[in-house]
């Protein structure tokens, strides 16, 4: 006799996670559904409930299934995680911030759910408290590249110039063959007004053909900034060719044949 032979609270249960296994929601949703008719404190049950219409997109309903289950316990891990995906998924990011820290309570050994908890500061514009989520992973890890790179653009956003060279210095140093860490260490070096370090990053960032048009437009524009406008020429006319969905190349490249139609202007009239 198969599992529907026998009406028990255990071969139903096996047999709502076996159809789930399957991949056959609606019907592991009907059973489950029935069983908490029947035993609406089952919490089991409900928290499939709650996974079965989070994987179903019915985030409002699965929601409060699963706050019912982490009301009751607290301590549910994967209810928690899930909660935290439903948050993510409706963009409500101070509700997520609060289950991230609820989880790294549960789970402080979980470097993900810290990263995840930075980038939920991050979105609610609070930097401290993501420098603090990212800083605390690097006491243990400093190599950790993810948490290098999102600190840095936290020191950033601040104006902490040197802190954020900093980090994407080291970032570039773990992961050389990366071109991420060349671009936002030199677009770090613009910003702080410092071109010739910032020349010398997108001059090694053309080692990554792929973003070389890339590289160019950033060379292009110092060139222009120091008024050598050969240069700029040399570097921009190509990185328009080499990388035609990039607004900036273009935007420099209109920028410097506007300044050179002005300087012929004027060689015009000098004459």
């Amino acid at each position: 006799r198969d599992l529907h032979s026998f009406p028990t609270r255990r071969s139903s249960d096996l047999l709502a996670r076996l159809y789930r296994a399957e991949g056959n929601r609606a019907r592991a949703q009907e059973l489950v559904e029935k069983s908490l008719v029947e035993r609406p404190y089952d919490i089991e049950m409900r928290e499939m409930l709650g996974e079965l219409l989070w994987e179903s997109a019915e985030l409002d309903r699965a929601l409060g299934e699963l706050e019912k289950v982490v009301a009751v316990a607290p301590g549910n891990l994967q209810a928690r995680r899930t909660l935290a995906l439903i948050y993510a998924a409706k963009g409500a990011t101070n509700d997520l911030a609060a289950e991230l820290e609820r989880i790294t309570q549960l789970a402080p050994e979980d470097v993900e759910v810290k990263l995840d908890l930075g980038s939920a500061y991050q979105r609610m514009g609070d930097n401290s408290r993501a420098i603090g989520a990212y800083e605390e992973i690097l006491k243990k890890d400093p190599r950790n590249v993810n948490a290098l790179k999102f600190v840095g653009d936290c020191y950033r956003r601040n104006k902490e110039t040197d802190k954020a060279i900093a980090a994407y210095q080291k970032v570039l140093k773990i992961q050389p063959q990366d071109p991420r860490p060349y671009f936002l260490l030199g677009a770090v070096y613009e910003e702080s007004g410092n071109d010739g370090k910032a020349e010398q990053v997108f001059q090694d960032a053309q080692q990554f053909k792929r973003y070389i048009g890339e590289a160019w437009s950033n060379l292009g524009a110092i060139a222009f900034r120091r008024g050598d406008l050969s240069k700029a020429t040399w570097y921009l006319s190509r990185a328009v060719v080499r990388a035609p969905t990039r607004p900036k190349g273009h935007y420099n490249y209109a920028l410097l044949l506007s300044a050179k139609k002005e300087r012929d202007k004027e060689i015009g009239r000098a004459h």
